[in-house]
C-alpha cells in the first residue's frame, strides 16, 4: 500500500512540500508497512503558517491571542428543577 501525499504540509489550503525538514515515515498500523515520507516543518514553515493563521484570524475578526467570541461569554445554562 502507497499513499503518499502531495505534499508534507498544507497552508491556506494550498500544497507546501520542505525537503529541508528531516524525514518522517508514515506507518500503516495495521501492518507495519512505511505507506509514505513526508519532511517535518522547518522554521521557513512554521513562518509560513503562523502568517497564514494570523491573516485568517484577522479575517474572521479576530484579534490575535484574543478567544473567540464565542469563549468570551459564560455559557448558558439552565437550572435544575427539584424533582
Amino acid at each position: 500500500m502507497q499513499a503518499q501525499p502531495q505534499a508534507s504540509h498544507y497552508i491556506d489550503g494550498a500544497p507546501v512540500e520542505d525537503t529541508a525538514g528531516e524525514p518522517i515515515d508514515v506507518i500503516y498500523p495495521y501492518t507495519g508497512e512505511v505507506i509514505a515520507r513526508v519532511h517535518a516543518a522547518t522554521p521557513a514553515v512554521l513562518d509560513r503558517a503562523l502568517d497564514a493563521a494570523r491573516r485568517a484570524q484577522r479575517a474572521c475578526g479576530i484579534g490575535v491571542g484574543e478567544p473567540h467570541r464565542a469563549l468570551r461569554q459564560p455559557p448558558q445554562v439552565g437550572r435544575m428543577q427539584p424533582v
